[in-house]
């Protein structure tokens, strides 16, 4: 994958988050998520921040395994990069999903 390819990507994931249509959006950052990993093997504020668009839209799309899955990412590679405000609603994200994978909650 190519820079702009992947920023193309997560362009489109935006787009399909303001279309309403959260199925797309989380296939799009999933697939940006993958090409930015490829592309920066470091961590960086764009790959955290597309696993947390996919955890979001995992939220949305009320599947709990997914959401944890993909807010573990985001908090694994925000963690060192002082995105506090990010890496607190990633952690927020699996706590919950986790609550509601073992039977004690719903997402409302």
């Amino acid at each position: 994958p190519s820079p702009p390819l992947a920023q193309l990507v997560a362009a489109a994931a935006r787009a399909s988050i303001i279309d309403g249509d959260f199925t797309h959006a989380l296939t799009f950052y999933l697939r940006a998520a993958q090409m930015f990993e490829v592309l920066l093997p470091f961590h960086t504020p764009i790959l955290g921040m597309m696993w947390l668009g996919a955890a979001k839209c995992s939220v949305t799309l009320r599947d709990a395994a997914s959401a944890r899955e993909n807010a573990k990412r985001a908090c694994t590679v925000l963690s060192g990069l002082r995105l506090r405000d990010a890496e607190k609603e990633a952690v927020s994200i699996v706590e919950q999903a986790e609550f509601i994978i073992n039977g004690k909650g719903t997402w409302d």
